[in-house]
């Protein structure tokens, strides 16, 4: 069996370039998977998140706030204990940020960057239990809150 040298550099190629192709597919489908697992954790995060401010009446808490401080000259503070990595998924996964659906990806950053200011307001040390909150200060947060619900809404949408 003879095989002349440009049969050879043919078939050579072919073989390179077919092995390019199966190379690239594998790593076509397996960022695609990555991109989908990620997208599917943080959406299930941003509901955990809803559904925690939901039992927990986070927006009663601040209506309360803004009723009784309007109402009375009483300064009224509120502290809300939120653990240090509330959102364990999303802060360490940030380098994977650009994986998430572009149609998406504006309203996630939003919502995890408007809820970590909210968190800051209610901890310890916040705007919501320091010596002298003010009934704007509660009206903020709510508005935080309401915007915060909203996003994940359409997150988990």
């Amino acid at each position: 069996m003879n095989i002349s040298i440009n049969d050879a550099i043919v078939v050579a190629l072919v073989s390179a370039f077919a092995g390019f192709i199966v190379q690239y597919f594998f790593k076509w489908y397996e960022h695609r998977h990555a991109a989908a697992s990620f997208e599917l954790s943080v959406i299930a995060e941003v509901d955990a998140i809803l559904n925690i401010i939901e039992r927990r009446n986070y927006r009663g808490a601040l209506e309360k706030g803004v009723y009784i401080s309007s109402l009375t000259d009483k300064i009224l503070t509120l502290q809300i204990d939120v653990q240090e990595n509330y959102c364990p998924i999303y802060y360490s996964n940030l380098d994977k940020v650009s994986l998430l659906n572009k149609n998406k990806v504006k309203d996630i950053v939003q919502f995890y960057s408007i809820l970590a200011s909210l968190v800051q307001d209610v901890r310890s040390g916040g705007i919501l239990n320091s010596v002298n909150p003010s009934v704007e200060d509660y009206q903020d947060c709510l508005q935080l809150l309401d915007e915060v619900v909203e996003l994940g809404r359409k997150i988990v949408k």
